[in-house]
């Protein structure tokens, strides 16, 4: 009898780690990479290929407009990781442990990078940085369209105010301001339609339902 038992165990045990190898596994449960994807012949045949970094959470990633293999990721423990062939990966040493808020190619090897109250450019795909001589209090979103045309969210208390870059990051200009922001989630942009913005914010105002909205403004110039 305690043999039929320890026998059926044994099997109940070989089931469910058959069935435990016969599920997708991820590539490595100790640590975090950047999948990479790869279309051939449309989306229902594209791939997926692990091309790092490893060691960390990346929560944003972006691309030269021009050239796949050039991108920045940002990661969690607060670094700007940087590769030139697509999947080898160093981490940029101007901003280690810098917690940048936000990255963005503008165009070909120009990008920005946004810390806190401060803009960085570059003009050579990230081996020189610049720091923007303008400063803002607390930048809370860009646009993140690949475009010359940048626009960007300063939050100052209970106040929004959105900046227009007409070169790619460089020089701003102030086009409006939202008010009474009790939190603001993101802002877009599309080049095709110049002069409109979106923004999602929670309105101070509606203090019934304290709702989430989205707002466009086709005044932005």
């Amino acid at each position: 009898m305690k043999r039929t038992i320890i026998i059926s165990i044994l099997s109940g045990f070989i089931f469910v780690f058959n069935l435990m190898a016969a599920l997708p596994q991820p590539a490595s449960y100790d640590h975090y990479n950047i999948p990479k994807i790869a279309f051939n012949g449309g989306r229902a045949n594209f791939t997926w290929d692990w091309v790092g970094p490893e060691g960390g959470t990346f929560w944003r990633v972006v691309v030269d407009p021009q050239n796949s293999d050039l991108a920045f990721a940002l990661s969690e423990g607060g670094d700007l990781w940087r590769t030139v062939d697509g999947n080898s990966w160093l981490v940029v040493p101007n901003f280690m442990y810098q917690h940048p808020n936000f990255a963005l190619y503008t165009s070909q090897n120009h990008a920005i990078i946004a810390i806190d109250s401060l803009i960085y450019n570059t003009t050579d795909g990230g081996n020189n940085w610049t720091q923007n001589t303008q400063s803002f209090i607390d930048i809370r979103g860009l646009s993140e369209t690949a475009s010359n045309v940048v626009y960007l969210a300063d939050e100052d208390t209970q106040d929004v105010y959105i900046y227009r870059s007409d070169d790619g990051g460089v020089n701003w200009v102030s086009v409006g301001i939202l008010t009474n922001v009790s939190a603001f989630h993101l802002l877009r942009y599309d080049p095709s339609f110049d002069s409109t913005i979106f923004v999602c914010i929670d309105d101070m105002t509606d203090t019934t339902t304290k709702s989430l909205s989205v707002l466009a403004s086709t005044e932005v110039q």
